[in-house]
């Protein structure tokens, strides 16, 4: 989803562009890392889990969070989009990504484990990572 398709819908978007200097990687558009999230949460928290997760994720590149509110399917559930446009190599960047919980992946899915270890904030449930392009 492009962010003025998501933007469309009424979504609401936060972002932290990293500053570029000579040591820096040069982002393209193959750098493109893309990360749905459901967390549980009340509908009044999902400003501050999308700032939390700009947070998070600025280390790893260019960051957009995207707030689709509930999820139809499970409304208990805020729904988080993720334009990522990783410093370095994509897949160094899943990686990274990957390691912060190494258990519950199964491909590119990730689903919470019950006692497990939280994958970026301890309101996420599920999460799809995957390279995007455009």
């Amino acid at each position: 989803m492009t962010a003025a398709a998501g933007l469309a819908r009424g979504q609401r978007q936060i972002s932290a562009e990293r500053a570029t200097t000579p040591h820096t990687a040069v982002v393209s558009e193959s750098d493109h890392v893309y990360l749905r999230l459901f967390a549980e949460a009340p509908t009044a928290r999902s400003a501050e889990l999308a700032s939390s997760l700009v947070r998070c994720l600025a280390d790893y590149g260019a960051v957009r969070v995207h707030e689709s509110g509930s999820y139809w399917k499970i409304p208990e559930y805020l729904e988080f989009n993720v334009d990522l446009m990783a410093t370095g190599s994509t897949s160094a960047c899943i990686d990274r990504l990957r390691a912060l919980e190494p258990e519950g992946w199964s491909d590119e899915i990730w689903n919470h484990q019950p006692d497990g270890p939280a994958f970026l904030l301890a309101e996420i449930r599920w999460a799809w990572l995957t390279t995007v392009n455009e």
